[in-house]
């Protein structure tokens, strides 16, 4: 059997093969599959072939597939949403999801994260700049990339829920680089600022990314369940 085939990829423990437009997977038992934490969803035991071990890989989108993934905000809002600038020439390739600040309205941010089943929107608020200069020598780390920073590296992102939860006001926040370039971190094209010391990991760039999806994708299930 050719590895990639159809015959290969219905080898044993594989129960089916799905093909979307965010890439091929194999749909696995959990307890069939021993690798780890990181090399797979472990809500729905799905791995994908290829770069990425356990997540869709973000494709080219238009102002229209953008405009129609946000799930937290109302319609109203979504068209008031401003796209990123260059959005034609974003370079995809170095993308794990699309991230950016509104620049018609700074303190809302949005964030646009493949999913096996489409790309899923949120609108996100960040705090308000205090009076207070944050110290350059304390340092706060991501919760999605785990990239540490100087202290106005990373920010405090609040969601409102999806559904009629959002619309009571219930949030929910995470810490997050506060340009939203985790991917861009993870492959070491751009470097944080005020950090003359990075820690050290055993993991790969491949794995590194992949645990930061599954940091993402748990703060997306953590909206879109209202």
């Amino acid at each position: 059997m050719v590895p990639g085939s159809e015959e290969w990829m219905r080898g044993e423990g594989v129960e089916a093969v799905a093909r979307t437009d965010y890439g091929t997977y194999l749909t696995l038992p959990v307890e069939a599959d021993a690798t780890s934490r990181t090399a797979r969803d472990r809500k729905t035991g799905r791995r994908r072939l290829g770069s990425r071990l356990g997540w869709p890989v973000v494709r080219s989108l238009d102002e229209r597939e953008i405009r129609s993934s946000f799930v937290n905000c109302s319609k109203g809002e979504v068209g008031r949403i401003r796209m990123p600038s260059g959005l034609g020439g974003i370079r995809w390739a170095d993308l794990d999801y699309l991230g950016w600040t509104d620049p018609g309205a700074p303190l809302r941010s949005l964030l646009v994260v493949p999913r096996a089943d489409g790309v899923t929107g949120l609108v996100l608020r960040r705090p308000e700049a205090s009076g207070a200069k944050a110290s350059a020598v304390r340092s706060t780390m991501c919760r999605v990339c785990l990239t540490e920073h100087g202290a106005s590296g990373v920010a405090l992102f609040v969601a409102p829920l999806a559904g009629a939860a959002g619309r009571r006001g219930n949030t929910v926040g995470e810490y997050l680089c506060a340009d939203l370039a985790c991917s861009l971190y993870l492959r070491g094209k751009r470097q944080p600022r005020m950090r003359l010391v990075r820690r050290e990991e055993t993991l790969t760039m491949e794995e590194r990314i992949d645990r930061a999806m599954a940091n993402l994708s748990s703060f997306v299930d953590r909206v879109t369940a209202g």
